[in-house]
């Protein structure tokens, strides 16, 4: 008896790491364009500068897992070098697309220590974001260093871009342990998101960096390998 297509997919998706990173891709563009729709009308319902800047952020983070899936999508028909090469061109423009992420990054960082912006989660929710978001950041770099091995520059950037993301989750749960634990004070919680935004900020322009000079070097191995 034929399986059905779902049942065929569920089956990939548990057994196939690298279709379960691909497809990730896609969950986690659909989950950014929900985000970002979700705080652009909270932030213009209630005036939001907060709400806005995040809408920004996760409106940036779509647009770039859409482009790595456009990539994706275009590289398919190629083969050999000729897709290598393509892939390193997503690969570099990611890095270049990190940068003006890390732009609508810096600016809610910013906003949130002026501010003293803090999360507020109910109960024991606060636990469960915080297992959450740890999973988020370790899963995040093992599979950074696993996509090596399936040879596919789009899957890497796809992996530094969930990176990115997982880093600013731990950030948001910072607010929020302090918001919880911390003593009654303005000057530590500022002082802590300061210092641990700028952190996350020097490491994506890091990231895209050694994206931008990877990415490069080999296409350049490529070219003269071909020539």
């Amino acid at each position: 008896m034929k399986r059905t297509m779902p049942v065929r997919l569920l089956t990939r998706y548990i057994r196939d790491a690298q279709f379960r990173s691909l497809a990730g891709i896609y969950i986690g563009l659909a989950v950014d364009i929900l985000y970002a729709a979700f705080r652009t009308i909270v932030g213009l319902r209630y005036g939001s500068r907060w709400f806005l800047s995040m809408a920004v952020y996760y409106a940036v983070l779509g647009m770039l897992r859409a482009y790595l899936i456009f990539g994706m999508r275009r590289a398919a028909p190629l083969g050999g070098s000729e897709r290598l090469y393509y892939e390193y061109s997503c690969y570099r423009r990611t890095g270049f697309m990190l940068l003006a992420l890390n732009a609508a990054m810096g600016a809610m960082i910013s906003l949130m220590v002026i501010a003293n912006l803090r999360y507020n989660y109910p109960g024991y929710i606060i636990y469960l974001s915080a297992l959450h978001a740890f999973y988020m950041f370790i899963s995040a770099i093992v599979n950074l260093a696993k996509s090596r091995r399936f040879g596919m520059p789009i899957l890497s950037a796809a992996r530094a871009v969930n990176l990115v993301a997982a880093m600013m989750s731990m950030l948001g749960l910072q607010t929020a342990l302090i918001a919880r634990f911390s003593p009654d004070t303005e000057m530590y919680p500022r002082r802590m998101n300061a210092i641990t935004g700028g952190v996350i900020c020097i490491g994506v322009i890091a990231m895209a960096i050694y994206m931008l000079r990877h990415a490069y070097a080999m296409q350049r191995r490529i070219q003269s390998g071909e020539e």
